[in-house]
């Protein structure tokens, strides 16, 4: 079982992946794959397959940025995202730190 699980992270990958091994998290036969790159940026979100994936999941930058910074990263990507039609057959799940923002992020 399991699904191939793409991470596109600001940091780089050594760092994420040493993250993600410190946490423990059992990935359920999944492969996690980490990039390095930017979601604003087109050229990173095609080379982890944001075009063609089935889901993406949209976070703020880090849980220590405020709150405004991360729905701000959060709506920037979608705006990337969305503005080619990406992904063509999936959907976008973006998350939201402040609760009067959610009706911006929403479709």
């Amino acid at each position: 079982g399991g699904t191939c699980i793409v991470l596109l992270a600001n940091e780089s990958a050594s760092t994420v992946e040493g993250a993600i091994r410190e946490a423990g998290i059992d990935n359920r036969g999944s492969k996690i794959m980490v990039r390095r790159g930017h979601p604003k940026n087109l050229v990173d979100l095609r080379e982890v397959s944001a075009d063609t994936c089935r889901s993406i999941v949209l976070d703020g930058i880090s849980r220590d940025a405020l709150r405004e910074t991360r729905d701000n990263f959060v709506l920037q990507a979608l705006i990337s995202l969305q503005g080619v039609g990406w992904p063509i057959n999936g959907h976008i799940l973006a998350l939201c730190a402040i609760e009067k923002n959610q009706a911006i992020l929403e479709k």
